[in-house]
This record gives C-alpha cells, structure tokens and sequence, in this order.
C-alpha cells in the first residue's frame, strides 16, 4: 500500500537562488528509520518596481532658486532592480541619480531638483529605463520673478572735519527685478520701486510708499 505527503515549495520573500533542504520521514522500518528525502528549490523571478508617486507638483519657487522633492522607488520582486537609465528631458528639472540598482525588498529615494529660470508654469517628465518595466513621472512647477536689488550710489565718501559732528547721505534701493525685494529680511519694495535709505531705521519711498526696516 501507499500513500502521499504534499510538499509544497514557496518562494515567498526569496530572492533569485537555489535553496536546498531535506524533509526527514520517520518510520517504524527496522531497516530504514529515518528517510531523508533531498528537496531543491529555484527561483528565477522577475524585479517589480513600484513608485510611491507618478507625479510631483512643485510649490511656486522663485527663478535662480531651487526646490526639491522626492520619489520613492520599491522593488517587490525576486531579483535585482537595475535602473540603466534615469533622465528629464529639460534643464528646468534634474535628478540625483542617472542609474541605480536596488535589492529584491529594498527602496531608494531619488531626489528631484526643480530650478526655474523665469516666470510661469514648467513641465517635465523623469524616463526610467529597468530590466522591468519602462517607467515615466510626470513634473511640474511654477517659476516666480525675483527681485534684483541696485544701490545708488555704489559706494559712499564722507569727510568728516570737526570732531564728535556727524554726516548723512542717502542710499537709494531700487528693485529693478520682478519680483518683491524683501530688505534686512523682513520689509520689501515692489518691482519697479526705490527706497532712500537714510539711517539705521528708516526707508523712505520715492513713490510715496513708506518702508520701514529691521535695523
């Protein structure tokens, strides 16, 4: 008579590789007591990529500055994720990385720059090549004017010929930019503005528009 043991092999969380065992029967047989039976295991699976996002909105970020953002990349298969090729197809957006390689149940972050050189909205796409699956993520972002700070005069020359007396001059700001020029980090003049700079702590406007600064 006879009868049958199933065996069942899984290759949940395995990576690609041969796994040996041995399953041990025993038995009342006075000759064989113990029956080792060798079981062999392949895995030859497939890398899966997963991203944690398909897009990334940007916040608005003034032009000659930078925001970043990121993506996480996942590979929930069995074997190596080789990324060969990772690219945008404008300067206006870069990534930190150009290829990668990530372990079966291993992440990575790949971290994208947006850098606007002008106003308005800006779009891009990231091309990931893998031994998976060709993958896109689409971008974008919104450019701010910035302001552009000017001093008139460029410098200041005073003579000074009765001790303990004092002299003022004025600097004029003038933001020349598009953008809103923020002055000791607090107080700002629109675009197309100047400001007389008198002192420590005043601003007086030459269109009439009163700026007062942080010291």
């Amino acid at each position: 008579d006879s009868t049958l043991l199933n065996v069942k092999f899984n290759s949940k969380n395995k990576n690609n590789g041969i796994y040996t065992t041995n399953i041990l029967i025993n038995s009342n047989d006075p000759l064989k007591a113990q029956v080792s039976v060798p079981c062999t295991l392949k895995v030859n699976g497939k890398p899966k990529i997963i991203l944690s996002k398909v897009c990334v909105t940007f916040c608005t970020t003034m032009q000659m500055t930078t925001t970043k953002d990121s993506v996480k990349i996942t590979n929930n298969g069995c074997d190596t994720l080789k990324l060969t090729s990772i690219s945008t197809a404008t300067t206006k957006f870069s990534v930190n990385k150009s290829t990668m390689n990530i372990l079966p149940g291993n992440s990575a972050q790949l971290y994208v720059t947006f850098a606007p050189v002008a106003s308005g909205v800006v779009t891009d796409t990231i091309t990931i090549i893998s031994n998976d699956v060709n993958t896109k993520i689409c971008l974008s972002g919104t450019g701010a004017g910035a302001p552009v700070i000017n001093t008139i005069p460029k410098s200041l020359n005073v003579s000074v010929s009765v001790c303990g007396d004092s002299v003022t001059q004025n600097i004029k700001i003038k933001n020349t930019g598009t953008g809103i020029l923020y002055i000791d980090g607090h107080d700002k003049e629109p675009a197309g503005r100047s400001a007389l700079f008198a002192n420590s702590s005043d601003y007086i406007s030459t269109s009439g528009i009163p700026v007062t600064s942080t010291g």
